[in-house]
């Protein structure tokens, strides 16, 4: 290889390694300023833009171009993910919302559209975009802390989906590394909201293993049932249980598999011997059909536990 080319090789890995320290230090969203701190010159972060190794989606920002969709929404309406957005990013379930929620400063001005970093716009005239208005964020971050994030979003989206997200964060979520919230967090998050959303707080629990079973609990309690939570059965564990012997098993997941089906109906005969009734509803009967599912549990309870066998 001739010398200048090896030169220019050698040249471009180290601009490459230069770019990735720089990048990692303020977690992939840089200002300007942050670039030429770190010892890069205007010429040089232009040339990456226009190699495609920068992206600018508002001037004077730069993202690393694998950089989540929504991170990059939410730079160039000129602030940082917050709310159910942020949450999504930790790992949390969140409600089904193609909007991006962006956490900006109180005097935020000169507001830009999401989809085109140029082009402004009055604050609601963007409807791929929820706007909250919070305490400014330092340089170097993308999105909300985990607790505010909640706090937004405790006021933001509906009281069961609230619930979910916190019971969420209360009890891990192992798939994606987020460690549960302690208690001297969740304190905190409670002394810092308002009252009403203090009342969404009591009704969280750290035994809900997902949001469909936070849901399915919040309904039920409003509906006036008392629902009993991971109650031990033998070897079994259920996830709810009314009066002693209704068993209400939420069936989230995806049973492709056929030897979890298999388990699962066992373990339903099992229960049955035990003069136990056991009803299982889906994801869409519990979110999107309460009313009909509400009125099979009702119905179920009015018959009474099944006669012993």
């Amino acid at each position: 290889m001739p010398r200048i080319r090896l030169v220019r090789c050698c040249t471009m890995l180290a601009m490459d390694r230069k770019l990735a320290a720089a990048m990692a230090r303020v977690n992939g969203v840089a200002h300007i300023q942050d670039l030429l701190g770190s010892g890069f010159t205007r010429y040089q972060v232009a040339a990456l833009h226009r190699s495609g190794q920068l992206l600018r989606p508002r001037v004077g920002w730069y993202v690393t171009p694998t950089h989540d969709s929504a991170v990059i929404r939410a730079v160039r309406a000129g602030g940082v993910l917050d709310c159910v957005s942020a949450a999504a990013s930790y790992g949390l379930p969140v409600p089904r919302d193609h909007r991006v929620h962006v956490g900006l400063a109180p005097n935020a001005a000169r507001l830009r559209a999401t989809d085109d970093g140029y082009r402004r716009v009055a604050a609601g005239d963007d409807n791929g975009i929820v706007r909250h208005w919070g305490a400014p964020q330092p340089r170097g971050q993308f999105r909300v802390g985990l607790l505010d994030a909640l706090s937004t979003a405790l006021g933001c989206v509906d009281r069961d989906w609230a619930v979910g997200m916190v019971d969420a964060a209360l009890y891990g979520v192992d798939a994606t590394g987020l460690r549960p919230i302690s208690g001297t967090e969740f304190a905190r998050l409670s002394a810092a909201v308002s009252p009403d959303k203090r009342r969404i707080l009591e009704r969280c629990s750290d035994k809900a293993e997902s949001v469909l079973e936070s849901v399915l609990r919040v309904r039920l309690e409003d509906a006036g049932l008392n629902p009993a939570e991971q109650v031990v059965v033998g070897r079994s564990r259920v996830d709810f249980m009314i009066d002693g012997w209704l068993v209400i098993e939420c069936d989230g997941r995806l049973h492709a598999e056929s030897e979890r089906f298999a388990s699962d109906r066992a373990r339903d005969a099992q229960l049955a011997q035990r003069n136990l009734r056991v009803l299982r509803f889906t994801y869409a009967q519990i979110v999107d059909d309460w009313p009909g599912t509400l009125r099979t549990i009702l119905a179920v309870l009015g018959e009474g536990r099944p006669a012993l066998r």
